[in-house]
């Protein structure tokens, strides 16, 4: 067995004590030091302490990850701002390679150049980034990273919603914003992945018909808000206002034959309501569909993520597993209860159950089968296994 990993938690809501518990009791299932610490945590903490207390946990040994809304972990899912989830990553034959790029908001694409050149060596197996979710335009991101032939995974960093509204970036003991933590696989490691969304179709198909960068104003001729009310009253009969945080969009970008799934930021109260804002950027000509997060749809497509993991694991049993899940999908959407029986249904569909470790995300990055892409409303998983 060339891949081993093993996960640590914590509820602790002092950083110091939090992160050295996770971090140790990740530790404490491996019988070697690991190649690699991923850690993800709450918001409530102090995230300089937090990173590093979690370094000092596993001095030596590279660590990399990012805040989230909320953790998930083996049969657990926690989305107070007081929590950690840690994994130990080990193997034989495997090269793990970590950093962090910042200035996302300084010029997105740059940034882009300047990850391909200190993560893309040649050999990688999977490219896994976490980049601040309140600062990054994913679209010039891709853009500057450039076409890739490996699986780029992962998961937006995020906040819990009522915060200050600052993401974090963990990398070997420090905790920024504004940046991409990354990290790449290579060597004895097969990498699988699958993604699904929970939504479901509202509208016939629509076109983008006025856009800037990732700011849509118009769609089908009418202004954008116009559209999404109508829409919303029709198909929902309600208030447009007690729909708005359920809204998503199916789109197809020019030249792509596969649909994706993403979410509509509506202007902040007391802003000019002529746009809404939406990753990737869609341009002028792309074909959307009006849709919304549905927590049936959620439910029942469990064993569909599942199977989808499964056939490219292709007989494998996999013996590390990161789940990155929208922030939308989480408490908003379903009782605590409800969340763990969904999760307890995913891991009994997983062969062998893996060590898992994961996070509630601003937006989770996966191949759609005609390259790299970004979906929100959708949960990722990526599982490690040997060759």
């Amino acid at each position: 067995m060339s891949i081993r990993s093993s996960t640590g938690r914590s509820q602790h809501r002092n950083a110091q004590v939090a992160a050295t518990q996770a971090v140790s009791q990740a530790l404490s299932g491996l019988d070697a030091p690991p190649l690699l610490v991923v850690l993800f945590a709450g918001i409530g903490y102090d995230q300089g302490q937090l990173a590093r207390s979690a370094q000092d946990a596993c001095p030596g040994i590279p660590l990399v990850g990012c805040s989230g809304e909320g953790g998930i972990c083996t049969g657990w899912s926690e989305e107070s701002p007081f929590w950690v989830v840690a994994m130990a990553l080990g193997g034989q034959g495997v090269t793990v390679r970590n950093g962090l790029i910042a200035g996302l908001r300084a010029d997105c694409r740059i940034a882009g150049g300047r990850l391909r050149q200190a993560a893309v060596k040649g050999g990688e197996k999977a490219l896994f980034l976490f980049p601040d979710g309140l600062g990054v335009n994913v679209t010039r991101l891709y853009e500057g990273l450039g076409h890739l032939d490996i699986p780029v995974l992962g998961g937006m960093a995020a906040d819990d919603w009522f915060a200050e509204r600052r993401s974090w970036q963990y990398c070997d003991g420090m905790a920024v914003n504004d940046a991409v933590a990354w990290f790449s696989l290579s060597g004895e490691v097969h990498v699988a992945s699958a993604s699904h969304h929970g939504c479901r179709q509202l509208h016939g198909e629509a076109m983008v018909t006025k856009a800037r960068e990732n700011l849509l104003q118009e769609i089908d001729g009418a202004p954008v808000m116009e559209f999404l009310k109508d829409c919303a009253l029709t198909r929902n009969h309600g208030a447009f206002e007690g729909t708005a945080l359920n809204i998503a969009l199916f789109y197809q970008l020019p030249g792509l034959k596969t649909r994706q799934v993403t979410h509509v930021v509506l202007p902040s109260a007391g802003n000019v309501l002529d746009h809404v804002r939406v990753q990737p950027e869609l341009p002028t000509g792309t074909r959307i569909w009006l849709a919304r997060r549905d927590p049936s749809s959620i439910s029942e497509d469990i064993e569909v993520l599942a199977d989808s993991l499964a056939r490219g694991l292709e007989g494998r049993v996999p013996r590390a597993l990161l789940h990155f899940d929208c922030a939308g999908r989480g408490r908003v959407m379903f009782s605590q209860d409800q969340l763990l029986r969904n999760l307890n249904r995913l891991h009994q569909a997983i062969p062998a159950t893996p060590p898992w470790a994961g996070f509630y995300s601003y937006g989770e990055l996966a191949p759609h089968g005609q390259g790299n892409g970004y979906n929100n409303y959708s949960a990722v998983l990526a599982s490690l296994s040997d060759p």
